[in-house]
């Protein structure tokens, strides 16, 4: 009786140890893929923010640029306007 109670607990322990096994490994195989994905969403992050400064800083030269035209643009308006009633 003792040899079969031994028989069927060993068999419970190997069968919850595949199982158990098998959890782990995909637990592993989910944190790698986790570090994975957190790196390339890292360097994802870094390059929209790299990207986004770029684009703020040409957009201040834009702006400098129109308002510097605008100015010269006003001013060769003055111009014609002087010539135009002299």
């Amino acid at each position: 009786m003792n040899y079969l109670i031994e028989i069927l607990f060993g068999g419970a322990l190997t069968i919850i140890g595949y199982f158990l096994k098998r959890t782990m490994d995909q637990l592993d195989k989910t944190t790698a893929q986790t570090y994975k994905n957190e790196n390339a969403l890292k360097i994802l992050n870094n390059t929209f923010e790299i990207k986004h400064d770029t684009l703020g800083k040409q957009m201040e030269k834009l702006t400098e640029s129109l308002d510097k035209l605008t100015n010269k643009i006003d001013t060769l308006n003055d111009v014609v306007h002087e010539l135009k009633y002299k």
